[in-house]
């Protein structure tokens, strides 16, 4: 029923206004409707009409754990503590209620228990420890979710398949990693039982090898220097077999010859020997390998190989001389 409203008309005792009897009959009717909707409980609430109380709502004593709340209509209410899952527009609207809060508990170590589930969409996600991986949610439902497992001591991802490790404080850590660095310039590449890659600057500097094939296990290969204080190589004559001496050396070093040159690949001038050439007469001192950029098959010689021929040579000459000088 809608307001009633009495007319008071419009001077003083001009006969213009309604009668007494008509009047209180609408006051009667006003109060009805305030009282059988509640607004005001006589047996719970009261409203003060002392002046030291003269602006405050008693609303009863409510139940233990239990808020006073708006009911967005101008009243209130005690509101009714959440179980079961807890939607993000309802935290939403409780947390936008708590205004220079700096803590959520008794204090800054408080623990928040949830006995439902939450949900965090978009790029937010929530990050939950678990005794070990076992225990850990599906993946594929929990994609985007971080766990921490305590029994490895190691932070895990679901990637919407499976349970990855991304992160783990510990000694041990060869779960699955193919990158690792800085960022995107500076960093390691692990490809399973192939080969570790490094990038500096954004340029690929360096490969370890274990390709099989044509590329040997444990081989550096380098687009720069090596450089070191030592230069040795193993040559016990314990780790080596079928020793035999080489011969017709001299022969064999006059079929090459040293150059100078200028590498494509940087522009820096050098001196050595070409490959192709030593491989003709001494072909166990030339291997293939693939280019650092694994583009092509480029062939390398081992100098200590070379060293061993220019020893041969060495010998050979000082018996001419020899032979010459007892003449």
């Amino acid at each position: 029923m809608a307001k009633q409203t009495i007319n008071v008309g419009v001077n003083p005792n001009d006969g213009t206004g309604e009668a007494l009897r008509s009047a209180f009959q609408k006051v009667n009717a006003n109060f009805d409707e305030i009282y059988a909707d509640e607004f005001i409980n006589i047996t719970n609430s009261k409203i003060a009409d002392n002046a030291v109380d003269e602006r405050v709502l008693s609303v009863g004593a409510g139940i233990a754990g239990q808020s006073l709340a708006s009911d967005g209509a101008g009243g209130f209410y005690w509101g009714t503590a959440i179980t079961g899952d807890v939607s993000a527009a309802i935290l939403q609207t409780r947390l936008s209620e708590i205004t220079g809060a700096t803590t959520i508990g008794a204090d800054a170590t408080a623990d928040i228990t949830f006995p439902g589930t939450i949900t965090a969409a978009g790029s937010n996600k929530i990050a939950f420890s678990f005794p070990d991986q076992a225990s850990f949610p599906d993946a594929v439902t929990n994609a985007g979710i971080i766990a921490y497992a305590q029994d490895t001591l190691k932070y895990y991802w679901a990637n919407g398949t499976e349970w990855v490790q991304f992160f783990g404080l510990v000694a041990d850590v060869r779960d699955g990693f193919e990158y690792f660095g800085y960022d995107t310039n500076d960093f390691i590449r692990f490809v399973p039982n192939a080969k570790t890659d490094f990038y500096v600057a954004g340029n690929y500097v360096v490969r370890f090898d274990d390709q099989g094939g044509i590329t040997n296990s444990g081989d550096i290969n380098a687009e720069g220097d090596i450089i070191g204080f030592s230069t040795s190589t193993l040559s016990d004559r314990e780790l080596k077999t079928e020793i035999t001496t080489i011969e017709n050396s001299l022969d064999k070093i006059k079929e090459l010859n040293g150059v100078e040159f200028v590498w494509k690949s940087n522009g820096n001038k050098s001196a050595g020997l070409i490959a192709q050439d030593v491989q003709k007469v001494l072909p166990q001192a030339v291997k293939q390998k693939v280019s650092l950029d694994e583009t092509k098959i480029n062939l390398v010689v081992d100098y200590n190989a070379v060293i061993g021929l220019l020893v041969e040579s060495v010998k050979e000459l000082q018996k001419e001389i020899e032979i010459l000088k007892s003449k």
